[in-house]
C-alpha cells in the first residue's frame, strides 16, 4: 500500500462526509486531500496521548520527535509523513502542527475546555488553510474562513473521538458549531463549491 493509499484507507471511510467531499473534486485534490485528513487524525491521536500513562506517552512522543526530524530531512517513515512529501504539502506548516500536538500531549490540561479549544484552534486552522490551498488555490481570500472551518472540524472530531472528555464535550461541540458557522459565513460565493 502506498502512503497515499494508506491515508485514503484510514481517513476517508466510504459513505463518510470526507468521502463525499472527494466525489466531485479534481484529480489533484482527490489525491492530496486525504493526506490532509489523515494528518488531522494523526495530530488528534498524538494530542490524546495526554491521557496515557507517562511511559507510553514518552515512548510515542520520542518516536514522533524523531519522525519530525526525519520529515525535515525528507526521510520520513510514517505513511502520512511520506504522503505529505509526495503531495508537496508545506513541510514547515506540517512540522508546526506536529509540534503543537506534541506539546499538547505533554500537557495534563487537555481535558479542560480552554486547552482543548486552543489546541484545536492552533492545529485546525493550519490544517484548514492547507486544505483550502488545495481546493481553492486561485480563489478569493479564503484563509480566514478555511481557518475557522478547519478549527471547528478539528474541535468537533476531537470531542467526538475522546471518551475521556465527558465534562467538556458539550462546550467543545458548542464552540465547534460557532467556528463552523463563522467559517461558513466567511466563504465567498465563488469559493463555496470548491471548499
Amino acid at each position: 500500500m502506498t502512503p497515499r493509499e494508506h491515508c485514503e484507507s484510514t481517513a476517508v471511510a466510504p459513505g463518510s462526509a470526507r468521502y463525499y467531499t472527494l466525489v466531485n473534486a479534481t484529480p489533484a485534490v482527490r489525491a492530496a486531500l486525504p493526506v490532509v485528513f489523515a494528518l488531522a487524525d494523526e495530530v488528534r491521536q498524538l494530542a490524546a496521548l495526554s491521557a496515557q500513562p507517562n511511559e507510553v506517552r514518552q515512548a510515542k512522543l520520542g518516536w514522533w520527535m524523531e519522525e519530525a526530524k526525519r520529515l525535515t530531512d525528507a526521510q520520513p517513515r510514517h505513511p502520512v509523513s511520506r504522503a505529505v512529501l509526495e503531495c508537496n504539502l508545506p513541510v514547515e506548516r506540517v512540522l508546526d502542527v506536529l509540534q503543537s500536538a506534541m506539546a499538547c500531549a505533554l500537557s495534563e490540561h487537555l481535558p479542560e475546555t480552554t486547552a482543548l479549544t486552543n489546541f484545536c484552534l492552533e492545529t485546525g486552522r493550519q490544517i484548514g488553510e492547507m486544505a483550502a490551498g488545495l481546493c481553492a488555490p486561485n480563489g478569493n481570500d479564503v484563509n480566514s474562513a478555511a481557518a475557522d472551518l478547519g478549527a471547528g472540524a478539528q474541535l468537533f472530531d476531537f470531542a467526538t473521538e475522546s471518551s475521556h472528555l465527558p465534562i467538556t464535550a458539550q462546550a467543545a461541540f458548542q464552540q465547534a458549531d460557532r467556528l463552523l458557522e463563522k467559517g461558513d459565513r466567511g466563504v465567498a460565493v465563488p469559493d463555496r463549491y470548491r471548499l
